[in-house]
């Protein structure tokens, strides 16, 4: 989560981005792109439809602007336009996903066993539902508190609490065999 004087300066660079003004549009898109991206990514667990659907949400932010209320926080707002937006990619791109998998090539100057796992973690990864994607993310990945992510993610902590404890019993599950490749605890 960010702190408050950037959440002010976003705030204000938003507020002049609905006045028109558009550089402070570009500032705030640049400044907020990888945010945007992780929170992408948690909801599709795939990083090739990533950007697509970050460009989907810029769009849907520009459009969208001047629905915005500056008296509520922007970053429930803005993540709910992500999400939507991932959404969205995944709809369109599912049919897509086996036969894009099936012709991957792999990469030759990886150790195999750590792309193995890798995919494997993806896979994991992708297994767990959108919920419980981003709660690990933040709170695992990220290293936020659940208090911080519960806020950010507008859910109740109990109920947060239960979808990270959910998503890691599920990842060690499917992650059996790998652990000790990925050094899982």
């Amino acid at each position: 989560m960010a702190s408050i004087n950037t959440l002010q300066s976003e705030t204000a660079l938003l507020l002049a981005a609905r006045g028109g003004d558009g550089p402070s549009l570009e500032q705030f898109c640049r400044t907020r792109f990888p945010w945007m991206r992780r929170i992408a990514l948690l909801e599709l667990g795939q990083a090739s439809l990533v950007d697509d659907a970050v460009q989907d949400a810029m769009m849907q932010l520009i459009s969208n602007l001047q629905r915005w209320d500056p008296d509520r926080p922007f970053e429930p707002w803005l993540a709910t336009i992500v999400r939507n937006s991932a959404r969205q990619q995944r709809r369109r791109w599912r049919p897509w996903s086996p036969l894009v998998d099936r012709f991957r090539a792999p990469r030759m100057d990886t150790d195999l066993d750590l792309q193995r796992a890798s995919a494997a973690t993806l896979k994991a990864f992708a297994l767990l539902s959108p919920g419980q994607r981003q709660a690990v993310y933040h709170v695992d990945v990220l290293g936020l508190p659940v208090a911080e992510v519960a806020v950010l993610l507008d859910a109740n902590p109990s109920t947060l609490r239960v979808q990270v404890h959910k998503a890691r019993k599920k990842l060690r599950h499917h992650l059996g065999e790998w652990r000790t490749v990925l050094e899982i605890s």
